[in-house]
């Protein structure tokens, strides 16, 4: 995650101040390995009642590997990032909008119009962001508007330091993800 310095430090303390985590659901899965992440994800849509998600990758790259991944295991599902053409991808978010797929793919490309992008209960971080201040804008959408919103963190060895990074800067907890998930 980036450094930054007071200056920058208090203006995004000011930011926090009108933004909440309040009443979000943050877990954490260890995955141990990045290989392994995707069968995570996997039986994660499989255990969870799904209706519809959002996924976070950090780059398009690993966004258009994922959405194949996904589709070629039967998901419904749409992928946007900065690469993505703006007819497809206005496409590709109604359809996520209108429910004819389930899973939205994206990069953090597209979040610098976030009004464009749709409100989904649950928010997975494929990628934990490379910005303290891209979790917020992840996850944050997930609980907006009073709603119950749930966010997923798939973390390795070399990312889960990460989630405590999280946890400080946002005065948040980011509990293991239970066994249990009927609660979802």
């Amino acid at each position: 995650m980036e450094d930054m310095d007071q200056r920058q430090k208090d203006e995004v303390a000011a930011r926090r101040g009108q933004l909440t985590l309040a009443g979000m659901n943050q877990f954490y899965v260890d995955c141990a390995r990045e290989e392994w992440k995707f069968d995570t994800l996997c039986d994660l849509f499989n255990i969870i009642n799904l209706t519809q998600a959002i996924v976070f990758c950090n780059t398009a790259d690993k966004a258009t590997w994922l959405a194949a991944k996904l589709a070629s295991d039967g998901f419904s599902l749409a992928a946007v990032h900065g690469l993505t053409d703006a007819t497809d991808a206005r496409a590709a978010l109604t359809d996520f909008r209108v429910a004819v797929v389930r899973v939205l793919v994206v990069t953090d490309g597209v979040l610098n119009n976030s009004g464009l992008l749709p409100y989904a209960w649950l928010s997975v971080n494929y990628d934990l962001p490379a910005s303290l201040d891209d979790y917020m804008t992840r996850v944050g959408r997930s609980g907006r508007f009073g709603r119950r919103g749930v966010a997923i963190n798939l973390v390795t060895e070399e990312t889960a330091a990460q989630v405590r990074q999280l946890e400080e800067y946002y005065n948040t907890a980011i509990a293991a993800l239970p066994d249990d998930l009927s609660f979802l």
